[in-house]
């Protein structure tokens, strides 16, 4: 069985806004529209959601609701966020996370990988900016579940 930490993030990515960022140095939020959840927790989500589907495990939970698990997934993220380059040119949103696979038993990291991926938006529109959200966490989260399936098998 294997549990999901609540990923940590760094303080900008701490909530439930939507990051920009016009240049490399600065942090900004959309006006009036946020995620569903803070985003640690919406990452947690989406990793939970996408290792079920496989359905190769026999147990993926979280804490502080599940048992503890043969495995923890312990993760930060370092970016989410859509990026600025210049106005009425294309946005890229950028998103990477750093993950550990640590044996619960003797709480040693028995794999660790970072993922990344980006896609462009065609505008800063926020429904376009979404569609560049999804697709970007859908290769990561691919990648993610198939070195994690893959990580595990080899351990179990």
């Amino acid at each position: 069985s294997v549990t999901i930490e609540t990923p940590t993030t760094g303080g900008a990515l701490q909530t439930d806004r939507i990051m920009i960022r016009p240049d490399p140095y600065q942090a900004q939020y959309l006006p009036e529209v946020r995620w569903s959840e803070e985003l640690p927790v919406m990452v947690q989500t989406l990793m939970l959601r996408s290792l079920e589907a496989t359905q190769a495990l026999r147990y993926v939970s979280r804490r502080p609701l599940g048992a503890g698990g043969d495995y923890a997934i312990v993760t930060e993220v370092t970016d989410f966020q859509a990026e600025i380059a210049e106005p009425d040119q294309p946005v890229t949103v950028r998103l990477r996370m750093t993950v550990s696979l640590v044996r619960e038993s003797d709480v040693q990291i028995v794999a660790a990988r970072s993922f990344a991926a980006s896609a462009q938006s065609p505008t800063s529109d926020i429904t376009d900016l979404i569609g560049a959200f999804d697709a970007a966490s859908d290769t990561m989260l691919r990648d993610f579940v198939s070195w994690a399936v893959g990580a595990l098998g080899r351990r179990l």
